[in-house]
């Protein structure tokens, strides 16, 4: 699919591009230095569009790549237009502003360059972003169908109502990003299931520790996160 995408705006750019060749030569006669530039502007801003798509495209499964397309297709698309209504404007009525043509067409291009190299930058960020969310998410349902499991094969047990309260907690909880009490967390939860594997009734004051200490924890948690955002603003 990836590919053919290519092929297609391919074939488009190729085709526009002889296109404004052929009306060139057909609606110009004297064709002067003026004409010359414009002419060239044009295929020059076809050609970067072109390429522009095609790179675009050729990245489209990369993760965090959605903002940078939707947001370099955005000023490829704006910078097209105005370049070449000001190529045809000068072509057309001021033919004597050769260098204010070529100067205002480096203008855009320096223009256009440095607002894909921003939005580059921010689609990183967010794609970091993103895969930082998606891998707390991943590691707090871990947790929580860890917690399930118990809740479930220990739902006759006294136990039960802690395994509650420590399912609500891990539920309920921030998932935006991973702070350091996950891993704690997660370590104590494996200690809780081999606790109850090997005697959940004969163990059941050491799992209610465990349980407390995962509950508090999990404050320690919210007040991590807290701090993480509060850095953030």
């Amino acid at each position: 699919m990836k590919t053919r995408s290519v092929k297609i705006i391919g074939y488009i750019g190729f085709i526009t591009i002889l296109a404004t060749i052929a009306l060139f030569f057909i609606l110009t006669e004297k064709r002067e230095l003026i004409d010359w530039s414009s002419f060239c502007s044009i295929l020059a801003v076809e050609l970067i569009l072109m390429l522009g798509l095609i790179i675009l495209e050729s990245k489209s499964g990369n993760r965090g790549v959605l903002l940078l397309r939707s947001g370099i297709y955005s000023v490829l698309g704006l910078y097209t237009f105005i370049s070449i209504v000001v190529s045809i404007l000068f072509m057309f009525t001021f033919r004597e502003g050769t260098k204010y043509l070529i100067a205002i067409q480096i203008v855009l291009l320096a223009i256009v360059l440095i607002t894909i190299v921003l939005i580059y930058f921010s689609s990183e960020h967010v794609g970091e972003a993103n895969a930082s969310t998606l891998n707390s998410i991943s590691r707090m349902q871990e947790l929580l169908n860890k917690v399930i499991i118990l809740q479930s094969t220990y739902e006759n047990d006294p136990i039960s109502a802690k395994l509650n309260k420590l399912y609500e907690a891990i539920r309920y909880c921030d998932v935006s990003a991973n702070v350091a009490t996950d891993e704690t967390i997660a370590l104590k939860l494996s200690e809780l299931q081999l606790i109850l594997e090997n005697g959940a009734v004969e163990q059941s004051e050491t799992a209610d520790k465990l349980i407390d200490n995962m509950l508090i924890l999990m404050k320690q948690r919210a007040t991590e996160m807290s701090s993480i955002k509060s850095g953030g603003i």
